[in-house]
């Protein structure tokens, strides 16, 4: 279940996104942290409730028609059991909006491995090869 990141979750997830990206992918710790100030920005987490590990993360933007995860990123030990594939469906299926989700491009075995396997089962819809970003569908349009 996603749920909304509490500040005092923030030093797990910056931790994860250390292990899960290279260094030029993401802000140094304060900047990240000075973006909780930004109402558009905000992290959503799903947590084991028993160990209260941070199992994976979102860190998005919304904005007034898409939202785009700028990272996203799955407990290393629990990569390959499902966790990334459930945190996506729920995302787009809570999502009234189009969500853009930024990947790099699938040339190292993870990236192709996250691109083939848990965003194109989902339907999403890829770019041009160069570019970074994948167009998930939207799951709930508005009725005019």
């Amino acid at each position: 279940m996603l749920k909304k990141m509490e500040i005092k979750d923030f030093d797990q997830v910056y931790t994860l996104m250390e292990e899960s990206f290279p260094k030029d992918e993401y802000r140094d710790y304060q900047k990240q942290k000075e973006l909780f100030q930004n109402p558009e920005y905000q992290i959503l987490i799903e947590k084991d409730p028993e160990f209260r590990e941070i199992k994976a993360f979102f860190a998005a933007w919304e904005f007034e028609t898409f939202i785009y995860v700028e990272h996203f990123a799955v407990n290393p030990i629990l990569r390959n059991g499902g966790v990334g594939s459930r945190m996506l469906k729920a995302l787009t299926e809570d999502a009234e909006k189009m969500i853009i989700l930024e990947v790099e491009p699938p040339t190292e075995e993870i990236a192709v491995r996250r691109v083939t396997v848990s965003y194109t089962h989902l339907r999403s819809h890829e770019t041009d090869s160069y570019l970074v970003c994948r167009l998930l569908l939207e799951k709930k349009k508005k009725k005019i």
